[in-house]
């Protein structure tokens, strides 16, 4: 539902010109390619999230070369396309920047002016090893694009009014049944 929610909002931003989606989801991958988006198949018990992200960049790299390129998580429950919109244009202000998650340890985009400068970085300990890269933290955006949810609980502590369509839906079901033991 995250997913979806998400690639809705990148598909609607008027700055993004190019897409390229890295899952293993069959459903995100079908979606994404009806809207025109490139698709790069993931194998996530063979690599891991910064294996997926560096092989997306790679990939837009090798077809848009000195084209700026940003990362957008799935995991985002509460973007909006404005609030990507601005984000892009602050992060694309800096060259290589990112916007801190709302613990201020992780990253949830991640721009770079070319994909051949990225420096890729994920998990909780992300900040740390982007600013040691030099890559600046943005963290005047709005508070959806820092929402980087891993975890049920997180997802159901987000007021279903900030979300995505199915992911509001998602959170109904999750709200109406039983936590998991």
């Amino acid at each position: 539902a995250m997913a979806l929610d998400v690639l809705d909002v990148v598909a609607a931003t008027p700055c993004v010109e190019h897409v390229v989606v890295v899952t293993g989801e069959p459903e995100a991958a079908a979606f994404a390619r009806r809207h025109g988006m490139a698709v790069l198949e993931d194998r996530p018990l063979l690599s891991t999230l910064g294996d997926a992200v560096q092989r997306g960049v790679r990939w837009i790299g090798g077809r848009h070369a000195g084209t700026p390129v940003a990362v957008v998580p799935a995991t985002l429950p509460a973007l909006t396309t404005e609030s990507l919109t601005e984000a892009l244009v602050r992060l694309g202000a800096v060259g290589e920047a990112c916007v801190p998650d709302a613990q201020g340890r992780g990253a949830t985009l991640r721009a770079t002016s070319s994909p051949a400068d990225f420096v890729a970085a994920t998990g909780p300990r992300a900040m740390r090893a982007l600013s040691r890269a030099g890559v600046r933290g943005i963290t005047a955006v709005e508070t959806g694009v820092r929402a980087d949810v891993q975890t049920r609980e997180a997802l159901l502590g987000l007021s279903s009014s900030v979300l995505g369509p199915r992911t509001a839906e998602l959170v109904h079901e999750l709200s109406a049944a039983p936590a998991p033991a």
